[in-house]
This record gives structure tokens, sequence and C-alpha cells, in this order.
């Protein structure tokens, strides 16, 4: 089967659905949820971008200052040779779709990999610097998300790549990043993968 993560920020649980080679970007209203019978229940739902939209919606999305932040790829568009990547920005109140924000080239990632992170005008996607008021690629960066879960510790992302980072030709299994200046302070490349989430006790990682 197909499979699918949720995600829970606030009162509403956020996930990916996948039908016929196309993707929907949903959210769940919590506080709407009802019991029918035994374990059934219903909820209302809302679609913040349609099947329609012929985009990958499948990655991690992301929420600043009451704005979604969601970075997509056109189908079709898995390798460089595809089409341009998007960052979809949302209102979180209502869920409308405030900004399509077309990249100036295709940032490789993963299915769940493809995690925005924001500082000021620019933001990190996957390995790529973006500049967020033009969709220009800054500069690519030694990190690279994908499944595993960030950690924070002390104003520091603290990530773990599941697979090929694109960077010097390795992978990029594990990094250090500064949330203010989305810069790289370390990284540690390994022949193997290390796709779980690191762990941060008395500034030692595991």
């Amino acid at each position: 089967g197909w499979a699918f993560t949720f995600f829970s920020h606030g009162n509403f649980l956020y996930w990916s659905s996948f039908y016929d080679q196309k993707n929907s970007f949903i959210r769940l209203d919590t506080r709407t949820l009802n019991h029918i019978s035994a374990d059934i229940y219903s909820a209302d739902i809302q679609v913040l971008c349609p099947a329609e939209k012929n985009l990958i919606c499948s990655s991690n999305p992301t929420f600043y200052s009451n704005r979604i932040y969601l970075s997509v790829k056109s189908i079709g568009g898995y390798s460089l040779s595809g089409a341009n990547s998007k960052i979809l920005i949302f209102d979180e109140v209502s869920g409308t779709l405030e900004e399509e924000l077309g990249l100036e080239g295709y940032v490789a990632c993963g299915n769940m990999g493809d995690l925005v992170l924001k500082s000021g005008n620019n933001a990190v996607v996957y390995n790529s610097l973006i500049d967020l008021t033009t969709g220009k690629i800054l500069k690519q960066i030694n990190s690279a998300s994908s499944f595993a879960p960030l950690s924070e510790y002390n104003n520091y992302y603290y990530g773990s790549s599941g697979e090929y980072g694109g960077i010097e030709e390795h992978y990029v299994s594990l990094w250090k990043l500064n949330k203010e200046t989305l810069e790289v302070e370390w990284y540690y490349q390994h022949e193997y993968s290390l796709g779980t989430q690191p762990q941060v006790v008395d500034d030692i990682v595991y």
C-alpha cells in the first residue's frame, strides 16, 4: 500500500492523499470529531491543494507565523530535467492558498524529505538555500532532511539523511544547522545512510 504520514499542528491533522497518480494536501479539524459507532468517527476536512493542480504534495509541511509552507513538484518532475519546484504558502487560519512561489530550479528530494526551514526571507528546502521573495536558489548546502524528524537544541537543528544527498557524491548523513542564519555549522558524511532522528543531550549528539 501507499504509506503516508500525519502531521499535527494546532487543532488540525495534515496529510497528503495519493490516488490515480495525483496528490492532494488535506487537513482535518479535530474540533469537529464526532463518534458515530464502535471505532468509526466523522470530521470536517478541507482540501488545501486539490489533485487537479497536478502537484506532488507529499512533503513535510512546516508552520511559521500563521502560515503553512509546503514544497511541491509538478507531476513528472522527479529528475533534474523535470519541472521546477515550488513552495505553496497557505494561511493557517482559513486554509487558503496565499502564494505559489515558483523556484528557479529543481530541488532534489525524497517523497517525505523536502522540509522547509525558514528564517527571515530565506528558507532551506532539502539541500538548497532559497530566497523566498524571488524563488532564487542561493546555494547548495550540506544538509538533507529525509523521513526522520529534526531535533531542535540550543537554537540549532540536527538532522540525518536517509538517502543520497548529492553533495560531493556522498551521503549527507548528519548535520547541524543554525536556525537563525540557516548556515550548516558542520556535517558528517558516511557511506551508509543514517535515517533516524538525532538526539542531543548535554551537547552530545546520539
